[in-house]
C-alpha cells in the first residue's frame, strides 16, 4: 500500500536542513496501538502484584499456613483461565481484535478476583468439623446466588454496549491524541465559504462549455500545484476538490455539530458537492456519544433491574439496589470531569463497564441482609460483617491492580486507571456506609427474619427417642413435655409491624403435641 510505502520512506529520512513531520489515515490508530504496546509489560507486573495482594488479603483470616499464597494463586490462575477462554471463544465466532481488548486483562484481574475473596470468606463461616464436600455445599449457598446475580449482570452490562451503535466501539477504540494535533476549530465559525462560489457571477459569464474548459487548461497551466485538485478532459470537469482550514478545533460534541453544518450546507447546494475528512469519524461519534450514553445506561439498567428481580424476588430491595447503582454512576460522571476525562468513545465504554461494577457492591450486601435474621439493624450490621471484609478486599486488590496502569504511555490506558479508582472507592463507600444505613431504615422486614418466628418453629420440632419396651411390644416416646412448653413461651416482639405476625398460642400448640401422643399411645 502506497501509505505504508509513504511511512517507512520518512521513517528513515534524514536531514539537517529539513525537519519533517508526517501522518496518513492509519496513523492515529497505529500510534495508538504502538503506545498499547509499549505498555503491555504492565499485565505481567499486574498478575504478579494481584497473586501478592490477594494473599495478604486472604491472610487476615488466619494464619498464612492457613491460607497459602496457592489459593490466592489458583484464584488469578482462574482468572487468566477465563481470560484466555473468552478471548479464544471471540476469535471462534469472528469477532476480530480491537485496541480496546489491550486492556481487558487489568479489566477481568478486577472483576475475576473479587468472587475468589466472597468464597473464601463464606468458607471461613461454615462448620470446621463437616467435611470438605459439605463445607463447600454450605459455601455455595450463602454466596452462590450473589455471585450469579453479579456475573449475570456483569454479562448483562457489556452485552447491552455491545449492541450501540458506535462501530468505532465494538471494534477499536479511539483515544484523544488528536486533542495535540495542530487543527484547531471554533464552534461558532460561520460558514459563508459557498456564497464565494457565486460572487460576482455575473460579471463573468461563460457563453459556451468549450471558453470555459480553456479558461481552465489555462489556469492549471499558469498555478501547477492545483493540477492534484482537478479531475478533467477535453470537454467538462469530471471531480474537483479545495480544502477548508479552520482553527481551535476541540475533540468533543462541538465538533460533530460542525460536520454537520457542513454536510447541511453541502446538501443546501444546486452542486454535487460532499464534505470529507479523515478527521471525521472521530467527530462524529462524539456528537453521537452522549445520546447512545444515555440510550445504553437505560436499557442496561433495566434489563439489571428484571435480572436482579428474578433471582431477588422483593421489589423494595431491587429498587434499594438499582437507586444506588444510578448514585454511584452519577457520582462517577462527577469524579470523571473532575479527573478531566472528557465525554468520548473511549468514556462510554468505561461507564458500562462501571454498570456491571456497580451491581457488585449493591447485590452482595442486600443479598447478605435478605438472608439475615433479626431486625432490620441487626441484619444490616450482620451483612456488613460477612460482606465488608471481602468487598474491601476485592476493592483494595482492583485499585492495586491498575496502579501501573497510571504510569502507562497510552491514553486508554491512563483513563482506566482514573475510572477503576474512582468506581472502586465510590463502590465501596455507597456499599459499606450508605447501603447499610439505609437497608437498616427501609430495608424489607419478611416474618421469616424475626427471631421469635424461628425459635417457635423450632420449638415444634418434636425431639424423640423411640425404644421398644421390655416385651417387645409397640413405643415408648420419651418426651420432656415441661421442657417443650418452656420453650413454647412466646417472647415479646420487638419487631415492627406486628399485624404480620399471625403465631398460634402456647396453649393450642401444647394441646396439638398432647393430641398427637395421646394418639400414639392408643396405636401402641
Amino acid at each position: 500500500m502506497w501509505e505504508q510505502a509513504f511511512l517507512q520512506f520518512f521513517q528513515h529520512f534524514e536531514s539537517i536542513m529539513v525537519r519533517t513531520m508526517y501522518s496518513v489515515s492509519t496513523s492515529i490508530d497505529q500510534e495508538l496501538e504502538n503506545n498499547i504496546n509499549l505498555d503491555m509489560n504492565l499485565v505481567v507486573i499486574t498478575f504478579i502484584v494481584m497473586i501478592i495482594v490477594a494473599t495478604i488479603c486472604l491472610s487476615i483470616r488466619g494464619p498464612l499456613a492457613q491460607s497459602p499464597a496457592y489459593l490466592s494463586s489458583i484464584g488469578v490462575l482462574a482468572t487468566m483461565l477465563g481470560l484466555i477462554s473468552g478471548f479464544g471463544f471471540c476469535a471462534l465466532i469472528g469477532i476480530p481484535m480491537c485496541s480496546l481488548v489491550f486492556a481487558t486483562p487489568f479489566l477481568i484481574i478486577g472483576v475475576g478476583t473479587d468472587d475468589m475473596f466472597l468464597i473464601y470468606s463464606a468458607y471461613h463461616r461454615t462448620i470446621t468439623s463437616e467435611t470438605t464436600s459439605q463445607r463447600l455445599a454450605q459455601t455455595f449457598r450463602i454466596c452462590g446466588s450473589g455471585i450469579t446475580i453479579t456475573s449475570l449482570t456483569n454479562v448483562i452490562a457489556f452485552l447491552v454496549g455491545a449492541t450501540t451503535d458506535f462501530y468505532g466501539i465494538r471494534l477499536f477504540v479511539l483515544n484523544t491524541s488528536i486533542w495535540n494535533k495542530n487543527l484547531r476549530m471554533s464552534p461558532q465559525f460561520e460558514i459563508s465559504w459557498f456564497s464565494l462560489l457565486g460572487y460576482d457571477s455575473q460579471d463573468y459569464p461563460f457563453d459556451n462549455g468549450t471558453k470555459f474548459m480553456d479558461i481552465i487548461h489555462g489556469f492549471v497551466n499558469l498555478f501547477p500545484t492545483f493540477s492534484n485538485d482537478l479531475l478533467i478532459n477535453d470537454t467538462h470537469v469530471i471531480a474537483s476538490r479545495f480544502y477548508l482550514k479552520m482553527g481551535r478545533v476541540y475533540y468533543n460534541s462541538s465538533d460533530g455539530y460542525l460536520v454537520n453544518q457542513l454536510r447541511s450546507l453541502a446538501e443546501q447546494s444546486k452542486l454535487p458537492i460532499k464534505v470529507y475528512s479523515n478527521l471525521f469519524k472521530y467527530y462524529e461519534q462524539m456528537y453521537e456519544v452522549i445520546p447512545n450514553i444515555i440510550q445504553t445506561f437505560i436499557i442496561a439498567i433495566e434489563a439489571m433491574y428484571i435480572a436482579t428481580l428474578i433471582i431477588i424476588p422483593d421489589l423494595k430491595s431491587v429498587i434499594i439496589i438499582i437507586s444506588t447503582m444510578c448514585m454511584i454512576l452519577i457520582s462517577l460522571v462527577a469524579t470523571l470531569h473532575v479527573w478531566g476525562i472528557q465525554v468520548s468513545s473511549v468514556m462510554m465504554i468505561e461507564l458500562i463497564m462501571s454498570v456491571g461494577f456497580c451491581s457488585d457492591f449493591c447485590v452482595h450486601i442486600v443479598h447478605a441482609f435478605l438472608t439475615s435474621i433479626g431486625t432490620r439493624k441487626e441484619r444490616a450490621q450482620q451483612a456488613l460483617i460477612n460482606m465488608g471484609m471481602p468487598i474491601l478486599c476485592a476493592s483494595l486488590s482492583s485499585i492495586i491492580g491498575v496502579l501501573f496502569l497510571g504510569l502507562a504511555h497510552s491514553y486508554l490506558f491512563r483513563t482506566f486507571f482514573k475510572t477503576i479508582i474512582s468506581i472502586m472507592t465510590l463502590g465501596t463507600i455507597h456499599a459499606l456506609i450508605f447501603l447499610p444505613v439505609i437497608l437498616s431504615l427501609i430495608g424489607s422486614n419478611w416474618s421469616s427474619h424475626r427471631k421469635d418466628n424461628i425459635e417457635q418453629n423450632n420449638s415444634l420440632q418434636m425431639t424423640t427417642s423411640i425404644n421398644k419396651d421390655s416385651q417387645g411390644n409397640g413405643y415408648i416416646i420419651e418426651e420432656d413435655i415441661t421442657k417443650k412448653h418452656e420453650n413454647l413461651q412466646r417472647k415479646p416482639n420487638t419487631i415492627e409491624e406486628e399485624e404480620d405476625d399471625q403465631l398460634i398460642s402456647t396453649t393450642q400448640r401444647v394441646e396439638t403435641i398432647n393430641n398427637n401422643l395421646t394418639n400414639l399411645n392408643m396405636y401402641t
